[in-house]
């Protein structure tokens, strides 16, 4: 009887003892889950940066269909060569354009004497100018009707990982500059403050030179750079009018033109040389009467 209450006692004592202990396992399992939440929540704030720049970099850029380009950053460059009868008249067109989409003339050359007198068509220009990017193709098309479209070409550049790299490396100089200026006003030590405005200091310049490259790149993708050349038309050359002639009467007014440009050729000579002989017909007989005349005395005399 005695055996049988302390084995059933022993059985109560060790349920006791497993009760307890599942109690505080699930108790330091919860203390270890608020720590890892707290612990989370401290770096949610890098976490969060992260994730959304990731979502940034690749919002639009696929939905299962293929790529669909959607809040995207893209540096848009493009070039067109036209050909027109007046440059100066297409100079003043292409800045009308670009004013009208609501863009500037960001650089301009032009040359308006041609090389050779004979040759006209050597007179050019470049006009460089900036238009809103989603406006490029319908300038590019609006240029192209100032002449004749020679040739034309358009490079897209996505730069929207750069942009979101950029932006979050700016966020999180700000946060850092924000900490320790905290730390500054509460530094003990004049070591602590030095080595905080250091830190400080470093921190300003890194945002700065990051603020310029963000400035940088909203300037680039904001705007597309179109480089327009204009040539001039050349002359329109008559073609040369080929004889169908037989050969007989092809050959007769071969020589018939041969004749007569031999003649003019003569006649031309003899015209060019005629106040020469002139001059000296003149004094050929000048010299001629005179020896005559000299002769005639000299018998008298004798």
């Amino acid at each position: 009887m005695h055996l049988k209450v302390i084995s059933i006692a022993g059985l109560v004592f060790a349920f006791t003892l497993a009760l307890t202990g599942c109690t505080a396992s699930s108790t330091k399992s919860s203390a270890g889950g608020a720590a890892h939440g707290e612990a989370l929540t401290a770096d949610a704030p890098v976490a969060s940066a992260s994730a959304a720049a990731k979502a940034d970099s690749g919002a639009g850029a696929s939905n299962g269909n293929g790529p669909v380009l959607v809040n995207r950053s893209v540096i848009v460059t493009a070039s067109i060569t036209v050909r027109t009868d007046d440059i100066h008249k297409a100079v003043n067109a292409v800045e009308t354009v670009a004013g009208e989409k609501g863009g500037v003339v960001y650089a301009e050359d032009v040359d308006l004497t041609p090389k050779q007198s004979d040759k006209p068509g050597n007179a050019s220009a470049t006009v460089t100018v900036k238009v809103p990017t989603d406006d490029a193709d319908e300038t590019l098309d609006a240029i192209a009707k100032i002449g004749t479209e020679v040739a034309r070409s358009k490079d897209s550049q996505d730069v929207t990982t750069k942009v979101v790299d950029v932006n979050a490396r700016i966020d999180a100089a700000r946060a850092s500059i924000a900490r320790l200026t905290e730390l500054m006003n509460h530094a003990g030590s004049v070591a602590d403050l030095l080595s905080v405005e250091n830190q400080l200091s470093q921190r300003d310049a890194d945002l700065e030179s990051l603020e310029q490259q963000q400035d940088s790149l909203k300037a680039q993708t904001s705007s597309a750079t179109i480089t327009v050349h204009l040539e001039a038309t050349p002359p329109v050359v008559a073609a040369a009018h080929v004889s169908h002639k037989p050969g007989f009467v092809r050959g007769l007014v071969g020589g018939w033109h041969a004749f007569t440009a031999t003649a003019s050729a003569f006649f031309t000579g003899l015209g060019a040389a005629l106040p020469f002989l002139a001059v000296v017909g003149v004094l050929a007989a000048a010299i001629f009467f005179g020896r005559r005349k000299l002769r005639a005395r000299r018998p008298q005399e004798s």
